[in-house]
């Protein structure tokens, strides 16, 4: 694992940016473009990148059009703020970055979701969604815009209309209005249902395509979408319902070895149960619990799969997939405090590592450590604010002395989203006579970029660098740093996620540095890192 710090600056170089050039102008000079307006959600995502699959490949080509979501989940409209970003100005930021302008004289579309922030747990959106629409309809400001998620994303990869029937059928889809439904509230019964099926059908995708066997991510997940549409048409059942039978058949798409589908079907099936009780949850407190006990659980099954810390998980979901729900969602029932759900299940796999080394069985009774362990902070003010991070004592000795990534969000207490300014000064330690790797140092780099506000313990990031693009998250935890230079400082859980790999680690915030660079403005250039941060450092 690339050591937290690290993270970032070795990420600089990894990530080729999917553009977009969409002509503004017709042949006759007018402006045809229209503004395609929606809301994403699994539970709302934050920050992902919707695009028009013009091509219907799973990719976002150059010639596509995108835009992200805002941190409502919204793009091009936002009803609740009343905000058109495609009639504000085109050079403006939000212009850029949250209207989706479509220019082609076709009448229906396929748009694609994938990347962004599920604010119902904080975690990354598995995979990607997609929704099927007319340009007339996707192009209609209003209150309940079209829902692009999970359930969509069934309806567009069916394979015949009756099929499509069949769907709605199962998941109790009475008409179009349906699909405008924020079934992020739970508000309802139809809700919860479209819920709780939407995370099952995430849960599956991600699951399944982390399978050793996949090489070709964009094909499998293509190929999984339309075989869960069949077995949810063809059984007449919500896929949350689906037997671990006919969830092996699924698994057919990822693996050829029987053992293998049969296995990771009976885990499915297991986790599936737990989502299903999102539909009977008696409030939203215990709708939240289920989520975040779910998605904890299909992080660890997900490592399962793909054959991580698979001893050590074993023991863990060998306890009881209903026993471990239980517990969890037991733990988290506390709508006043964010968890960080990936320190959670990081948590339960090194319980599951020493399980396995002392030859006993799991204790749960670490879950309820698992859970304090991970809260994040609420008192942290984002905007307008420096945070400059560095190792901590555990892997201060990987990088030489003074290492240190500083970061400048732009905007004020009130922010939920802005401008970034970062400052990479990060090389490793050597021993003596050994010559450093000049890909391996990074001095006074800088990184443009945005962030948003997930909750008030975490932000989601987008790094901009000559071009290409990478995200990220930092987490203010509750947690100090227990010893080093830096013991009492608060952590901060930092990740990046590189080509579909995600490398994550705590840091300390450097309070004193924070506190020298607090008359210092976000840099723009590495001019700035060097003369403004770096000497100020």
């Amino acid at each position: 694992m690339i050591k937290p710090i690290t993270t970032l600056a070795a990420a600089i170089a990894a990530v080729t940016l999917a553009g977009c050039d969409v002509q503004p102008q017709d042949a006759s000079g007018e402006d045809t473009r229209k503004g395609l307006n929606g809301l994403a959600v699994d539970g709302r995502v934050a920050g992902g990148k919707v695009w028009a699959d013009m091509n219907n490949n799973n990719k976002i080509d150059d010639f596509e059009p995108y835009a992200y979501t805002d941190s409502d989940g919204y793009y091009s409209y936002n009803p609740l703020t009343n905000t058109n970003y495609c009639a504000l100005p085109v050079i403006s930021d939000e212009y850029q970055r949250y209207c989706l302008i479509y220019g082609s004289s076709l009448d229906s579309i396929v748009i694609r979701i994938k990347g962004g922030t599920d604010l119902s747990t904080g975690e990354r959106l598995k995979g990607v969604m997609s929704m099927a629409s007319s340009i007339s309809s996707s192009s209609v400001r209003s209150s309940t815009p079209l829902v692009l998620s999970p359930i969509t994303t069934l309806l567009q990869g069916a394979n015949s209309d009756n099929d499509r029937t069949s769907i709605r059928s199962a998941l109790s889809i009475t008409s179009d209005a349906d699909l405008r439904l924020d079934f992020s509230t739970a508000s309802d019964e139809k809700a919860k249902k479209f819920l709780a099926n939407s995370i099952a059908v995430q849960t599956m995708m991600d699951v399944l395509t982390s399978s050793t066997e996949v090489t070709d991510t964009e094909t499998t997940q293509i190929n999984l979408i339309n075989r869960i549409a069949s077995q949810v048409a063809t059984q007449s059942m919500a896929p949350n319902s689906l037997p671990s039978d006919n969830i092996a058949q699924i698994a057919e798409v990822v693996s050829t070895n029987t053992t293998t589908q049969t296995s990771v079907a009976s885990r499915l099936a297991q986790l599936n149960a737990e989502i299903q009780k999102i539909e009977t949850a008696v409030n939203t407190d215990a709708v939240n619990a289920q989520i975040k006990a779910s998605e904890v659980i299909s992080q660890l099954i997900k490592k399962e799969t793909s054959n991580t810390d698979t001893d050590a998980v074993k023991k863990v979901l060998d306890s009881g997939i209903n026993n471990l729900s239980s517990s969890l969602t037991t733990n988290l029932n506390d709508s006043t405090v964010e968890f960080d759900i990936a320190s959670i299940t990081n948590t339960l796999v090194d319980a599951g590592n020493d399980a396995v080394t002392n030859e006993t069985d799991f204790d749960s009774t670490k879950v309820d450590s698992a859970v304090e362990d991970s809260k994040l902070a609420s008192d942290t003010t984002w905007g307008g604010n420096w945070f400059v991070m560095r190792a901590t004592a555990e892997d201060s000795d990987e990088l030489a002395a003074g290492s240190y990534i500083a970061i400048h969000l732009s905007g004020n207490a009130d922010s939920n989203s802005g401008s970034i300014g970062t400052c990479v000064n990060v090389s490793p330690s050597l021993d003596e006579g050994e010559a450093a790797d000049p890909e391996e140092v990074f001095e006074n780099e800088y990184i443009g970029g945005r962030w948003t506000k997930i909750n008030n313990g975490m932000v989601s990031l987008t790094f901009n660098y000559e071009g290409q693009e990478f995200e990220g998250t930092m987490k203010a935890k509750v947690a100090t740093a227990e010893s080093g230079e830096y013991a009492g400082n608060r952590l901060y859980r930092f990740s990046s996620e590189i080509d579909g790999a995600t490398e994550q680690g705590d840091l300390v915030l450097d309070v004193n540095a924070v506190s020298n660079l607090a008359n210092v403005g976000k840099p723009g250039s590495a001019s700035d890192c060097e003369t403004k941060v770096n000497s100020t450092i």
